[in-house]
């Protein structure tokens, strides 16, 4: 996992885990459902994504939810270290076929929610090493399992600094971390939604020069914590994800849902959406609708 300063919920593909099955899932059911809405209320039952099973750890998982309860590294608007439990409690909302694209991921792969990683939030690079050491084997490792990866990263900010206040790990240098320590194929990176101001083109520049083939990037299209005007739309979030059906998708991740700011819930909504979303294109997904 790239030293991000606030990632939240992540959803990942991973044929490969390691497992154990700690969940109940019904007897005639070869893989896990969403509880539906017709068997318990949307206000009720745990917490989890979709209101899906919760284990422990990814024993006979095809994919997972998992949350990174961190905001230590922001330098402005602090509060994401809540978003995945909000972005839980607003996924309750969402059901298991994706209508728009006839995407079918629960008749397709075992997924549950395994949970928030364990982590330091009074040291900055104790807290990434942290939330290595908890993916090692999923993500971060995705530069370890399945050697450098392609990008494409929607964000305000390239994140691509040398330095915040002296410091190497902050919320605006994981690009720079990830291309120097080979986790990056650098003709495979796109960056969407660049945009606002900086405190100088350097860094801009440096990424010019790295062999690209994007443009601009984002991770947070409407970013709380060091807010831009020009966001993108939620359709044109739902657009750049349902593009990247087809490719060979190890993880995403979604970040800067900060709770504090997002009075009605809206976010978290947006969120939950968009990493269904991202579950919908995983490479074992069927299409169809039955």
């Amino acid at each position: 996992m790239m030293s991000r300063a606030c990632p939240q919920l992540i959803s990942l593909s991973k044929k490969q885990f390691a497992a154990g099955f700690s969940t109940c899932q019904r007897m005639y059911q070869k893989y896990n459902e969403p509880l539906s809405g017709h068997e318990m209320p949307r206000a009720g039952g745990i917490a989890s994504m979709m209101r899906l099973p919760v284990q422990n750890n990814t024993e006979g998982l095809d994919a997972c939810f998992v949350g990174v309860p961190l905001d230590i590294g922001t330098s402005n608007r602090s509060g994401t270290r809540h978003g995945p439990r909000q972005i839980r409690c607003e996924s309750s909302l969402i059901r298991k076929v994706n209508i728009a694209t006839g995407a079918c991921p629960f008749d397709s792969m075992q997924v549950a929610d395994v949970g928030d990683v364990n982590l330091n939030l009074y040291n900055l690079p104790k807290a990434c090493e942290d939330i290595r050491k908890h993916f090692l084997g999923l993500v971060q490792a995705g530069c370890e399992k399945h050697g450098p990866v392609g990008l494409v990263h929607i964000d305000a900010h390239a994140d691509t600094n040398d330095k915040m206040l002296g410091e190497s790990i902050a919320h605006g240098t994981p690009f720079r971390r990830a291309f120097e320590e080979g986790c990056l194929v650098g003709n495979k990176v796109i960056q969407i939604g660049l945009r606002g101001s900086n405190y100088t083109l350097d860094d801009y520049e440096w990424g010019k020069k790295q062999p690209t083939d994007g443009g601009s990037a984002s991770d947070d299209g409407r970013p709380p914590s060091t807010p831009e005007i020009g966001g993108l739309t939620s359709i044109q979030g739902l657009e750049i994800v349902r593009g990247c059906r087809g490719l060979n998708i190890v993880g995403g991740d979604l970040v800067e849902v900060s709770p504090p700011y997002d009075f009605q819930g809206t976010t978290a909504l947006t969120a939950a959406n968009l990493l269904f979303e991202m579950l919908c294109v995983l490479p074992k997904v069927k299409y169809g609708l039955r």
